[in-house]
């Protein structure tokens, strides 16, 4: 597995991370500016991202994200600015 997968699927393991666990899993993963958008928020930090994380992981118990297409990756090895959709498995 290359380093840009193992990133962008440690990312998406911090969606169903446990709730003490995902701002540690988030910190390696992003910057702490961490820019996040998606059709329902916008968010500027790693706190108000693993809060939102949170709440869409109480929404949707036992879900879990895959990465299906990355367009743009990291710099300095995490992730800074975020464009998400969500679709249907």
């Amino acid at each position: 597995m290359s380093d840009t997968q193992r990133l962008w699927n440690d990312y998406a393991a911090c969606w169903s991370a446990d709730p003490a666990d995902r701002l540690g899993a988030l910190g390696a993963v992003a910057v702490d500016e961490v820019a996040y958008r998606d059709p329902g928020t916008e968010v500027g930090s790693l706190t108000e991202l693993a809060s939102y994380m949170a709440g869409f992981a109480q929404a949707f118990p036992g879900h879990r994200f895959r990465i299906g297409e990355v367009l743009e990756h990291h710099e300095d090895g995490r992730l800074a600015d975020i464009t998400g959709f969500f679709l249907p498995a």
